[in-house]
């Protein structure tokens, strides 16, 4: 059996019984401590400032955690800090489209630009998204989810479903049904022909935009061109 020599034996000992050094901060931690201390000089004597600081430094923070921490300290400023990170976050493509828009918070314009660059294939799916993430700019989201429906030239049927499922918005989608009607190209056959029945808003607001596209076809440009 071979000895393990006396001195070797000590040097294991020692190390064994030698206390352990404090970990130092995690790095997100860490990084959120920066970003305050190098806003601190304006946090009494400005701060809105002190806020708009804040703002500018999440772009240096790589986790979402360490991102929601300094932006509740940014006071008027934390919707805005949300979206300054989300910007910067999108143009590096490291996060999922999910994670972004949880990552937006309060912010609701950020919401907004969130959902519309992620739409779901399902208007009315996409419509409850909005609802649920864009707060004040709801409508919006609603407008471009609708018009970007419109573009794809939906058949009949799914008109009629489309139309039976956004009573709440009757005015918006009977506009871009109207387009429809008064703009679908010859290679788009299936288009309902003239304004569906539908409850009186939706009726109306699809005859009236029928009316308006039909006396100026050159705004059916706001439709995209049919695919091939």
């Amino acid at each position: 059996m071979t000895r393990v020599p006396e001195v070797l034996l000590l040097l294991l000992a020692l190390a064994c019984a030698a206390p352990v050094a404090p970990a130092g901060p995690a790095p997100a931690a860490a990084a959120v401590a920066a970003a305050l201390a190098r806003c601190a000089p304006y946090r009494t004597a400005a701060p809105d400032a002190y806020g708009f600081c804040l703002r500018s430094e999440v772009a240096t923070l790589a986790d979402a955690g360490a991102m929601a921490e300094v932006c509740a300290a940014a006071g008027i400023w934390q919707a805005d800090c949300h979206a300054e990170w989300v910007l910067q976050q999108s143009r590096l493509h490291l996060l999922t489209p999910a994670a972004l828009l949880d990552a937006c918070g309060p912010s609701a314009d950020c919401a907004l630009q969130q959902v519309d660059a992620h739409p779901d294939v399902d208007v009315l799916v996409q419509i409850g998204r909005c609802e649920a993430r864009t707060g004040a700019f709801v409508d919006d989201c609603v407008a471009h989810a609708v018009q970007r429906w419109a573009a794809s030239y939906p058949a009949g049927p799914e008109v009629e479903r489309v139309a039976a499922g956004t009573e709440r918005y009757a005015v918006q989608v009977g506009t871009f049904v109207g387009m429809i009607v008064a703009c679908a190209p010859p290679d788009a056959p299936d288009t309902p022909a003239r304004c569906p029945d539908g409850g009186a808003l939706y009726g109306e607001a699809c005859r009236r935009a029928v009316g308006s596209y039909a006396q100026d076809r050159s705004r059916c440009g706001g439709l995209l061109p049919s695919p091939n």
